[in-house]
């Protein structure tokens, strides 16, 4: 058994209609989780990219990307297609803020 739990959250701007919820994994790569807040309906799950968890999630102001940090030194950035699931950009900080 691997312990997965969410550690970050994001809400959609334009009317919180979207949420990303963001998991820390010991032992497995962590998911992104797309949900519908009205129907928690889960749209779409974004996998294996980061490594230990994810620090901090955000969608873009017109809600169009997601933007995820990992947990790692030196931390991944991503930024999502969300709707689809695809890599837009990726890049790495030293530091998580």
């Amino acid at each position: 058994q691997h312990a997965q739990e969410i550690i970050s959250l994001a809400v959609s701007n334009l009317n919180g209609d979207i949420i990303a919820t963001g998991e820390y994994s010991a032992g497995v790569k962590p998911t992104v989780h797309i949900w519908n807040s009205r129907t928690l309906e889960n749209i779409n799950v974004l996998k294996g990219v980061h490594q230990k968890g994810i620090h901090l999630l955000a969608f873009s102001s017109d809600d169009k990307f997601l933007i995820t940090c990992g947990l790692l030194n030196p931390s991944a950035i991503l930024i999502y297609d969300w709707a689809v699931g695809t890599i837009i950009v990726s890049s790495s900080i030293a530091s998580p803020t």
